[in-house]
């Protein structure tokens, strides 16, 4: 899946340059104060979102997560239909940080069950709402299709969890790592020492019966993954229900 998480100064330098063709699908997310990015100079479709960069924590504690990008099913039809053409995907914010980064990551995760390499990436911040919103958006709209997009990824992809893990690592964006190794050991690290992170890689080498992190996403926020459930949110909700999971199995049992 080809996508790309731009800021607002270098998405209007592609507009301007005439570098963004009719095989783009673009997502524009603006503050509410702010003038949304002029994407009439492109013929690429486009995707407006007014949301401003709120902090997960706020949201929750005022009530405003409710209310917060009302429009996320729309989106989720903007994208799967984005999809269906083949289309690349741009995500766009002010900073190209957040709220394009939870975007892009919601995407990833659904199609490709790979979102959390955003999240483990230390160029971005991503927006734990916006990733949110839009994954369980992409979980209602795929439910309700019947073409190749709907719902197919039941078990998270091991490899690719733990390629992501040994990613975090290295990058020093874990916060906490357990490994069940092949002997059937339990190994937890907490807080990674230099000899704690080499004694992991070594560990998640071997391909472990089990392997989960805790990642850091900015600010106090933390995204748990492991290998056999997948992703969950900052708050411990599965982000995946078991609706959804049922679904899929009963879709790959056809």
């Amino acid at each position: 899946m080809d996508i790309e998480i731009l800021s607002r100064k270098q998405i209007e330098k592609l507009l301007y340059h005439g570098g963004i063709d009719t095989d783009t699908a673009i997502i524009s997310f603006c503050d509410e104060e702010r003038k949304p990015v002029n994407l009439t100079l492109t013929k690429a479709s486009s995707f407006k979102v007014i949301a401003d960069d709120l902090d997960m924590d706020e949201l929750l504690q005022n009530g405003g997560y409710d209310n917060f990008f009302s429009t996320a099913k729309a989106a989720a039809r903007f994208v799967f239909t984005a999809v269906s053409m083949g289309k690349k995907i741009i995500c766009q914010c002010e900073y190209g940080q957040s709220r394009s980064a939870g975007c892009a990551a919601a995407i990833l995760e659904y199609f490709e069950g790979f979102g959390a390499k955003i999240f483990s990436d230390p160029r971005f911040y991503p927006s734990q709402a916006v990733y949110n919103k839009l994954y369980k958006a992409l979980c209602v709209i795929g439910a309700q299709r019947d073409d190749e997009l709907r719902l197919w990824r039941a078990i998270p992809d091991k490899e690719q969890i733990v390629s992501i893990i040994k990613d975090s690592i290295v990058q020093k964006s874990a916060e906490s790592i357990y490994i069940i190794s092949g002997d059937k050991k339990l190994h937890f690290f907490d807080v990674l020492t230099d000899d704690d992170s080499k004694t992991a890689l070594a560990l998640l080498g071997d391909m472990p019966l089990y392997a989960g992190a805790r990642l850091k996403c900015g600010g106090s926020l933390l995204q748990e993954l492991d290998t056999q459930t997948g992703l969950f949110s900052a708050g411990g909700e599965r982000l995946f229900s078991e609706e959804y999971l049922n679904v899929i199995k009963e879709r790959n049992a056809n």
